[in-house]
């Protein structure tokens, strides 16, 4: 988690279910989400901007696939 690994506490948990919850199909592929399956992405990343990290309109439902996807291309592209 890194330097924000602070941000990632029990709110963030919370907040990450109930995002899950209204969110149960990954954004890209559409595959169910199920347990460790599912991450909340931060479509822009915050890097460590409290305002930024609690914006749900940046928030993402994806599978563990699509995130290391996604991923790949954000370091690619130095996002």
């Amino acid at each position: 988690m890194g330097q924000s690994s602070w941000m990632y506490g029990a709110a963030w948990q919370q907040a990450r279910a109930d995002y899950l919850s209204r969110h149960p199909f990954c954004a890209i592929c559409g595959k169910p989400l199920r347990g460790a399956d599912a991450i909340v992405d931060h479509i822009r990343p915050h890097h460590g901007d409290w305002a930024l990290f609690w914006d749900e309109s940046n928030w993402q439902a994806l599978c563990k696939r699509c995130h290391a996807e996604t991923g790949a291309w954000r370091h690619y592209r130095r996002v």
